[in-house]
């Protein structure tokens, strides 16, 4: 904005003092002062008869326009000269903004990850790749715990199934006892009828 302010200055002084030259070329009162000797100078032959104090009048003023004139470029040069030094403070300014606004961009565009500056694509890339890693080894512990619960659940059907066998055998082998046991009092219950009888 300061840039733009100061270039919109330094166009209106340069278009102002364009405008006094052609105002001053407009102006000139050595043409003026020409017309007016020829006009009232008397006619001889095919000469003009100049008043040697109108002619003295007119180198003074003929000097002191030129005096003026070359003031005048004088002080157009200085303005020149300071508007180039403005405008190079002014390049300065705006390489040194251009530099500082470089370096803003590319530090928005890093990030600090462990103390390593990053640019956000590889910053993302790391992320996303740790992300990918995570959902991968969850996947195969859901995996394994899937695995080793369906492991579990047949080893306890494959328990459950012994277990009741076990107790089938035992409770047909109390049974066989009780039965055998039964069948050997009977036997000594009739050896002794037997053996009283």
């Amino acid at each position: 904005m300061r840039i733009f302010i100061t270039v919109l200055l330094l166009s209106l002084v340069s278009f102002s003092y364009a405008q006094d030259s052609i105002q001053t070329d407009q102006k000139n009162p050595i043409d003026a002062q020409f017309e007016s000797i020829i006009n009232e100078s008397n006619n001889y032959q095919d000469y003009k008869v100049v008043k040697k104090v109108r002619l003295n009048e007119l180198q003074r003023n003929t000097e002191n326009h030129i005096n003026g004139l070359n003031e005048e470029i004088q002080n157009l040069e200085n303005n020149i000269n300071s508007q180039k030094a403005s405008i190079d403070s002014l390049e300065e300014d705006l390489t040194n903004t251009q530099n500082e606004l470089a370096k803003v961009n590319e530090e928005k565009g890093s990030i600090s990850f462990l103390g390593i500056p990053l640019e956000k694509g590889t910053y993302n890339g790391i992320v996303w790749s740790i992300i990918a890693l995570l959902v991968v080894g969850l996947g195969f512990f859901i995996m394994q715990f899937k695995n080793s619960n369906s492991q579990t659940q047949v080893a306890k059907q494959n328990l459950k199934i012994a277990e009741d066998e076990l107790e089938e055998l035992r409770r047909k082998a109390l049974e066989k006892e009780q039965k055998l046991g039964r069948m050997l009092q009977d036997e000594r219950n009739k050896l002794t009828r037997i053996k009283q009888s």
